[in-house]
């Protein structure tokens, strides 16, 4: 018998009901879809992580010069796997956080009669002078880019050297290669000429391991010019700072403020800074965080229109039923079955409507419901209407009304 009675009562009062369904159902659609925002805007920075090249280079300490820095063995030693003949070998590999590092370093040699700068690379855009757009690589047969990756004997060089190649009818490309700081010093290289680099004169271009090998003959110790890398895992920048970047560089200071390297036996202070280039992603992240709480403000703040919703549909309802309700507590009603009742109506009610909204959406969105801030909202509602009907039921002028009648 209670649920006919209640669909009784409910239908004499037929405008507060549906005021009360239209504001459950409502405020389940606007929590759900600031939901959806928040999930949408996880989904988005996930994605920023996953998807965005975060590169980092070597650098002076301001931050201002990336090339021609003349780096010693131990910085590029970093970069590369080393072995036990290795000079300088670190305690501390980044190769665990980086990868398409990108290292530089230039010799010069004769060749063909002409004074060439050697580069050895570990990739063609190593060099920063050289950029995909501007620049094309004419690959002979067998050759490409992985030649750099290797420790071949090859290279390429540019338009005027090879038409001199071709000229001297040589199979292969001598270059003699003079030490640093003694040119009666040389080395004699023999490469196959892997490739023609066009618009680029007087340069010869070969693996990193080639080149390295012949450096360290002649001078004992490479000087690199540029050192470049991308971060493997953008979520771990952070961690690449703690355990390695930190450890052997400084932070870029745009003051160039020497900062003091206690753990190095060698130097007073940090002679480069390592840069890692992470604004936009970072501006990025911080746009859709700033979102994101905005989304969970919004939820809170349907939670709290819900309480006071609660409050103030129990308040008039009340006021409205005074009548009615003096009469029931005169026949014998308890003032807590009174109240009861008016809690039951407005659970009945609002807890339906809410659930038919959130049903409907977790169908057509296929994403789980926020359910904290659905129970936050459910709570919210019961807890105004206790907030507005009991001291009203309580009140012992109830029966005012009903005496003065």
């Amino acid at each position: 018998m209670l649920f006919p009675y209640l669909l009784r009562r409910m239908r004499r009062r037929k405008k507060m009901c549906i005021i009360v369904g239209l504001a459950s159902l409502m405020a389940g659609i606007l929590v759900y879809g600031f939901h959806l925002g928040v999930v949408s805007m996880t989904d988005q920075i996930e994605n920023v992580l996953d998807n965005s090249e975060v590169t980092c280079a070597v650098t002076n300490l301001t931050g201002t010069q990336v090339d021609g820095l003349m780096l010693p063995d131990w910085a590029s030693n970093l970069f590369r796997e080393t072995t036990a003949e290795s000079v300088h070998i670190p305690t501390t590999s980044f190769l665990d956080y980086v990868d398409n590092i990108k290292m530089k370093f230039s010799m010069e040699a004769d060749c063909l009669n002409c004074n060439v700068n050697v580069f050895g690379v570990t990739s063609i855009f190593a060099d920063r002078s050289i950029s995909l757009q501007e620049q094309s690589i004419e690959w002979f047969s067998g050759f490409d880019d992985s030649v750099f990756e290797s420790d071949a004997n090859a290279c390429i060089i540019s338009d005027d050297l090879y038409s001199l190649f071709q000229q001297s009818g040589n199979s292969k490309l001598e270059l003699t290669v003079k030490a640093r700081d003694n040119n009666n010093l040389t080395s004699t290289i023999p490469l196959d000429v892997a490739g023609i680099l066009h618009g680029k004169s007087a340069s010869v271009y070969c693996p990193w391991e080639t080149a390295s090998k012949v450096c360290l003959d002649l001078n004992k110790n490479l000087s690199v010019d540029c050192i470049s890398a991308t971060i493997i895992d953008n979520r771990k920048i952070e961690e690449f700072k703690e355990k390695c970047a930190n450890i052997y560089f400084a932070e870029v200071d745009p003051r160039g403020v020497p900062q003091p390297w206690e753990a190095s036996p060698i130097y007073e202070s940090y002679p480069f800074a390592l840069e890692i280039y992470d604004k936009t992603m970072n501006e990025t992240i911080a746009t859709l965080k700033s979102g994101m709480l905005i989304f969970n403000i919004c939820q809170i703040v349907i939670v709290i229109l819900t309480l006071c919703m609660g409050f103030i549909v129990a308040t008039l309802s009340i006021r409205h039923r005074q009548r009615e309700l003096a009469l029931q507590n005169v026949l014998g009603c308890s003032k807590l079955n009174i109240f009861s009742e008016i809690f039951t109506e407005y659970v009945a009610v609002s807890f339906t409507c809410l659930a038919i909204g959130v049903a409907a959406l977790a169908l057509i969105s296929k994403v789980s419901p926020p359910w904290f801030y659905i129970a936050a909202v459910s709570a919210a509602g019961c807890l105004g209407t206790v907030a507005g009907a009991l001291p009203l039921i309580l009140n012992k002028d109830i029966l005012l009304m009903t005496k003065t009648e």
